[in-house]
């Protein structure tokens, strides 16, 4: 699931480059983008349980939480610094153009893929039955 859950949030990245310039677009596109967000969030605790013993676990999703919140924040920071090469500035306010918007969404896209590419490199989650059982 967690590699699927990484396809479609890929894939929903890659709409919203392509297809954001109306409220409709950017409703369905994220959809598709929450989906796919929605699944890895969902599956990332029963890898966790999975594949951590049991003494384990908390600090395992403390460390998996903060590391989700420091790639977060370092994605958004690079994403700001690609928008900000098509911005006009106006009483200190950037106001963004077309092209920034679809060069944010193809680094995030981009990004997304990586995550894809790391996925692939883990191993296979037990079912939680199945761990607590060892």
């Amino acid at each position: 699931m967690w590699l699927t859950g990484s396809l479609t949030l890929t894939v929903g990245l890659f709409l919203c480059a392509l297809y954001h310039r109306t409220t409709a677009e950017i409703v369905l596109t994220g959809m598709v983008v929450a989906v796919g967000t929605g699944v890895i969030q969902g599956t990332s605790n029963a890898m966790i349980v999975s594949v951590v013993g049991a003494d384990d676990q908390a600090p395992a999703n403390g460390m998996s939480g903060m590391l989700g919140a420091v790639i977060a924040i370092q994605g958004l920071q690079l994403v700001f610094v690609v928008m900000s090469n098509q911005s006009n500035v106006m009483n200190g306010i950037a106001f963004y153009q077309h092209a920034a918007f679809t060069n944010g969404y193809y680094l995030l896209t981009a990004m997304a893929a990586l995550g894809v590419l790391i996925s692939t490199l883990m191993p296979r989650v037990e079912r939680p039955a199945d761990a607590l059982a060892d």
